[in-house]
């Protein structure tokens, strides 16, 4: 049985911070001049330390809508929710980084009151509304390998942890996929589409919402497990394979994962 598992240790955080309190609050300070500077109309570059650690010290141009940060890899870029230039280039420089380098990392996030939280662009910026979604795969991708390297090195971990596989087209990430072999307690990532495999090369793939919804007593949630991982110790019967339903449209598939990761 694997024991509780918490964010520190699964989650691969860069955190800014340490004991020089009086140094980071100068030098955060020192920052908020000059914090943004126009890349395109509706888009700026921001000093990337200061997004998040010291947004109320950023003296910031006005935008559209509501402000909303693209980090981009090693950059921070800022637009407004309803700057449809501003969020086009945004998208524009995303998949400009798939084309000519490897996947970028990173997050969309909406300043709502004072909070964050993930953000999509609404249906009618198509483009955009793609790119993010795109960067979101990719960084799903990244976080589950670099936890199931860390799982699978922790010996008092007993249970397998599944590979996320992510299905490419062009260089996109488009659908993830994981498996749940028999025979083994396993650890499945949050994919769309699982394989239940009776045996090697011989199963059946339904999406994980409907193996939640239909086969739910085999799976527990590990509690505080970030990216999202559900324990497995038993295996589906025959009888319980052969009555789930049939699959669903990818389209819907892919909807169910925009519903979960924007929380829409």
């Amino acid at each position: 049985m694997m024991r509780q598992t918490g964010p520190d240790e699964l989650e691969p955080l860069t955190k800014i911070g340490g004991p020089h309190e009086a140094a980071w609050e100068s030098a955060l300070d020192g920052l908020a001049q000059g914090s943004a500077e126009p890349v395109s109309p509706g888009l700026f570059k921001l000093n990337a330390i200061m997004t998040i650690a010291g947004w109320h010290r950023l003296t910031l141009p006005e935008v559209h809508g509501e402000p909303v940060v693209i980090l981009l890899d090693d950059d921070a870029l800022l637009t407004g929710s309803l700057d449809e230039a501003g969020l086009e280039a945004a998208g524009d420089e995303i998949v400009s980084r798939f084309l000519s380098r490897e996947a970028p990392l990173g997050d969309v996030l909406v300043r709502r009151g004072d909070a964050w939280q993930r953000w999509l662009p609404p249906r009618a910026q198509q483009g955009a509304r793609r790119a993010c979604i795109l960067l979101r795969r990719a960084t799903l991708d990244d976080a589950y390998d670099a936890q199931r390297e860390l799982l699978t090195e922790r010996p008092s971990v007993v249970a397998v942890p599944s590979p996320y596989q992510t299905e490419k087209h062009e260089g996109m990430p488009v659908v993830s996929t994981t498996i749940w072999a028999k025979g083994f307690a396993m650890l499945l990532p949050r994919a769309e589409l699982l394989e239940i495999a009776e045996s090697p090369g011989g199963g059946r793939t339904v999406p994980f919402d409907v193996a939640l919804e239909h086969l739910g007593t085999h799976l527990k949630r590990v509690d505080r497990a970030v990216p999202e991982r559900w324990l497995v110790e038993s295996f589906p019967t025959a009888a319980e394979i052969a009555a789930l339903p049939e699959v669903p449209p990818l389209s819907r598939v892919l909807e169910w994962f925009e519903d979960r990761e924007y929380k829409r």
